[in-house]
């Protein structure tokens, strides 16, 4: 489907230094996007000033929109899905840059292949101020087969979403296909990893091995609102995997090595949110079970325990 239009998308929360930066980075595309969509969930006059001054510099129309139904990340990339007027979605988080190809390469799977839903590349990390790290960008990559080895039309878009191949930040994706899978809110800050997976069943994902955006280790922490946290992810990671072992036995195995690999965060945000029963369940089912004996295994029972006791002396003195 050639000449496919692209909404470059970012959901932005009170960073407008670096999403000056992000905004600057369409402006530089070798294919220029057909809009810009700035979604803002916290209001801010002076985030609306400035998408307003830099739209008059744009060549393409640049928009400001209030994201009112709510103050978490979710909310507001499903916000950007609903505002998108084009064939094609690239959104960024507001403290990342795209480089200059990104628009171009990714937006060509799209146009070659009516079964690609999302496309991504790889990722640069920068620090905070900018300076790119290249090694660490490189481990990156390859953890999340993110390599020339992956590169082109992924054999299995579920498994990419499952081992979070798919998504990473500067993703592009069919509109009309996002905007029915969505983001679900309950899942905090994992929804991303939800999302990728429910957008696997829908089609086809196609990997670019080509550097398409930066990825800020930024200060500012990404969570929003009363009560919003990120440390939350691991968390609802546990919870989405152990969903998808009943949904998804053939992928027992992979789901499997996950498990193991996040009850070790899982149980102690567990314990933080007030999920005692979950988090002892996670601690002595067969995904932690082994770790149980070592240093970390030992803290995680030592911290389950006072948490245990607290609640009981609680429903004792009630």
């Amino acid at each position: 489907m050639p000449g496919m239009t692209v909404s470059f998308c970012i959901p932005t929360h009170g960073r407008t230094r670096l999403l000056l930066e992000a905004l600057e980075s369409g402006l530089t595309q070798t294919r220029l996007p057909d809009e810009i969509v700035v979604s803002d969930d916290l209001g801010s006059g002076e985030t609306r000033a400035l998408v307003e001054t830099f739209a008059k510099r744009a060549s393409f129309p640049v928009r400001y929109v209030h994201c009112t139904v709510g103050q978490s990340l979710a909310e507001n990339i499903n916000n950007c899905l609903r505002e998108a007027a084009c064939d094609l979605i690239l959104l960024l988080h507001d403290d990342d840059l795209l480089l200059p190809r990104a628009v171009e390469v990714m937006a060509r799977p799209f146009e070659e292949n009516a079964e690609v839903v999302g496309a991504f590349g790889k990722q640069m990390i920068i620090a905070d101020g900018g300076e790119e790290q290249p090694v660490n960008s490189e481990r990156l990559n390859v953890g999340y087969s993110r390599d020339a080895a992956h590169a082109g039309l992924q054999p299995d878009a579920i498994l990419s979403g499952l081992q979070q191949q798919f998504p990473n930040d500067g993703y592009m994706v069919k509109t009309s296909v996002a905007r029915e899978v969505r983001h679900k809110t309950e899942y905090g800050a994992a929804s991303e990893v939800d999302f990728g997976i429910r957008m696997g069943e829908q089609g086809k994902f196609y990997f670019v091995d080509e550097y398409t955006a930066k990825y800020r280790l930024t200060a500012q922490s990404i969570g929003r609102g009363a009560g919003a946290k990120k440390d939350d992810c691991a968390y609802h990671t546990m919870r989405i995997l152990l969903r998808l072992l009943e949904t998804y036995p053939r992928y027992q195995r992979e789901i499997v090595a996950k498990l193991r690999h996040d009850a070790p965060m899982g149980i102690p945000m567990a314990i933080n949110k007030g999920k005692l029963k979950e988090a002892i369940d996670w601690y002595f089912s067969s995904y932690h079970r082994h770790r149980i004996l070592t240093p970390g295994g030992i803290r995680r029972g030592l911290w389950l325990t006072r948490a245990w006791l607290r609640e009981k002396f609680v429903r004792t003195t009630a």
